[in-house]
């Protein structure tokens, strides 16, 4: 089966290096670096991604909604012009995919399937966002991780790495989450386990809150009664924690921590995507 790689950031170059390194017949396209061609890959030129049978799309796979996301290309590709030259069950591989492109990728016939929601690739994923999560706060805080008192709101796969290594770091931690299954878990691991209220109305006192919950649950009451000192790490995704005016309140102290693994492991971020989309070559 012929696999392009097509666009995304550092991740989607050692993907490739994994499938080829793993047999797989897979070029890469859309990304203008010279690191690519450690993958022992060919770059495309003449734009003719149709003929293969499987594309491998980034994650992210649009930002603006409506371009791929090349953040390595000098070109734009408008997902849909993209998806109009691909033969029918052509099939799609791609990470976080809106329902407008979902959507798109049925009329035209293609087989989509969005490997972010694979509970192996989030499982695997969790420990380089949760290391670049650290990572983000070591770079923005004066204290060391040890003795600093932390917040992780969620306790979903990354909250739970997270909060995992920050106990592990010596970190005082406290983790929010509105399911008791949850709570009792952060109890059982050493941590402070209470529900989302009781952080909201109770967030004097921490030195960092890292919110994974992609849900506006952070108003500006909250806000004004964090301490002026407190980092907030946002590792959610749209909508985030918190609206963009209750952000602004915290100037730099609000930190948006987007895309982590592309970022601080993209080695290790781009094997896990390629042993992921491997299972459904």
């Amino acid at each position: 089966m012929r696999t392009l790689i097509f666009g995304g950031d550092e991740r989607q170059i050692f993907a490739a290096k994994y499938l080829k390194d793993a047999g797989y017949d897979a070029d890469v396209f859309a990304i203008d670096t010279e690191d690519f061609k450690s993958t022992k890959t060919n770059e495309l030129c003449n734009g003719s991604y149709g003929s293969y049978n499987s594309i491998v799309f980034p994650l992210p796979f649009s930002v603006d909604g409506s371009n791929i996301n090349c953040p390595l290309s000098s070109k734009n590709f408008n997902a849909i012009e993209v998806f109009k030259k691909l033969k029918k069950n052509t099939l799609v591989l791609a990470g976080k995919v809106g329902s407008f492109h979902k959507n798109a990728a049925s009329e035209f016939g293609l087989r989509l399937i969005d490997y972010y929601d694979s509970d192996q690739f989030q499982i695997s994923n969790a420990v380089p966002t949760a290391e670049g999560a650290i990572w983000t706060l070591m770079n923005h805080s004066k204290k060391t991780v040890f003795g600093s008192r932390i917040a992780v709101s969620g306790c979903g796969k990354v909250g739970k790495c997270l909060a995992d290594r920050l106990v592990k770091l010596g970190a005082d931690v406290s983790v929010a989450a509105r399911n008791k299954k949850d709570i009792a878990w952060a109890v059982s691991m050493g941590m402070n386990g209470m529900g989302i209220d009781k952080l909201v109305s109770d967030i004097e006192g921490y030195d960092c809150l890292f919110n994974t919950v992609p849900c506006n649950i952070f108003d500006r009451c909250f806000v004004e009664k964090m301490n002026k000192e407190t980092l907030y790490i946002e590792l959610a995704s749209k909508p985030y924690g918190m609206d963009r005016e209750c952000s602004e309140l915290l100037g730099d102290r609000y930190i948006p921590a987007p895309s982590l693994p592309g970022k601080t492991a993209p080695v290790t971020a781009g094997t896990i995507i390629g042993r992921t989309v491997a299972d459904y070559l």
